[in-house]
């Protein structure tokens, strides 16, 4: 049985190659945690949905898949992460995924 944290390690090693880098070759994944605790989830979202060039997209979509993986559970299978958080998910939902997210993201720091 793995733990939460090999499986965190192995989708952010599988995604780490997937990730684009940000304007100026700035890398995008040490910008998010950031954003995303003074701001909150769903602004960095709305950001990376609204700034599609810009490399956190590629980073939100790595995010999806990992929330989908079939030991995490946190997203339904297909979902789109940004209509599930404003049309299905409740505060704690929310707050669950936006943890998760977090996690995962120390371990992509450190892959990508």
């Amino acid at each position: 049985m793995k733990n939460i944290n090999q499986i965190r390690a192995r989708n952010a090693f599988n995604s780490a190659p997937n990730i684009e880098r940000g304007q100026n070759g700035g890398e995008v994944v040490k910008d998010i945690p950031p954003i995303i605790m003074n701001n909150g989830l769903l602004p960095a979202l709305a950001h990376a949905h609204a700034h599609e060039k810009n490399g956190w997209k590629s980073v939100f979509k790595a995010a999806e898949k990992h929330l989908q993986d079939d030991d995490i559970k946190l997203l339904p299978k297909g979902a789109d992460l940004l209509d599930y958080l404003i049309t299905k998910a409740d505060s704690q939902s929310l707050k669950l995924i936006t943890n998760e997210i977090l996690a995962w993201l120390e371990f992509l720091r450190r892959f990508a």
